[in-house]
């Protein structure tokens, strides 16, 4: 029998904590041990809806092209709207780094197999889609390398599917409020680019008076 290499995930999302400075991090929130891993960094995004972390990572990194945005998305998470690829590969933001961790289970909701386990290749759909660097790695010096190049280029999205061990979670950060880190990172948008996006009392006030 062959024995096929696969990633440790949470040695790869500790090395990519030791990197990530000011970057954007839209985490499904399966990633139970980044926000452990990475401190309550207001750069955190934690996102609870299946399928909706790529396509919220693309909006934002269209909407931010001066900002490096990575996408922590699961296999499944991936699965549940692959009509992300097309738009991905159409538009290709520079600044986006989408980090799928594929250890081929929902492990969150009982280990079940993904289509991943059997004949799927997420990279290679992702090529097909236009995206032009999309990647499986099964190694850590490879993960490193992509990583490491991700972070410190601009020249296109960066589609890294990671083949992982469906090992149990080793860290869980238990005082995390999910809508509370919607909030902080939200005001961390506001702070960092002078803009406003929650709207104000005047906003509303302006909004209502045009519907009157």
């Amino acid at each position: 029998m062959i024995m096929v290499e696969k990633l440790d995930k949470y040695e790869c999302l500790k090395y990519l904590a030791s990197k990530v400075t000011d970057e954007l991090v839209i985490a499904w929130t399966a990633f139970y041990e980044w926000p452990a891993l990475s401190g309550e960094r207001p750069g955190n995004l934690h996102y609870s809806q299946l399928g909706c972390t790529a396509p919220m990572a693309m909006g934002l990194a269209l909407a931010l092209p001066h900002r490096k945005v990575i996408a922590l998305v699961s296999d499944g998470d991936m699965l549940m709207e692959l009509g992300t690829l097309p738009t991905l590969g159409k538009e290709n933001p520079k600044n986006l780094v989408i980090l799928i961790n594929d250890n081929e289970t929902y492990q969150a909701v009982g280990g079940y197999p993904t289509m991943t386990a059997y004949k799927t290749d997420l990279a290679a759909m992702a090529r097909a889609a236009g995206v032009e660097h999309a990647v499986t790695v099964r190694n850590f010096e490879d993960y490193k390398r992509e990583i490491d190049e991700a972070l410190s280029k601009n020249d296109c999205t960066r589609f890294i599917v990671m083949k992982t061990e469906a090992k149990p979670y080793k860290l869980f950060y238990e005082t995390i409020e999910w809508a509370e880190t919607k909030y902080r990172f939200i005001r961390y948008i506001e702070k960092t680019e002078g803009i406003k996006v929650f709207p104000t009392a005047v906003q509303d006030k302006k909004y209502m008076e045009k519907k009157i």
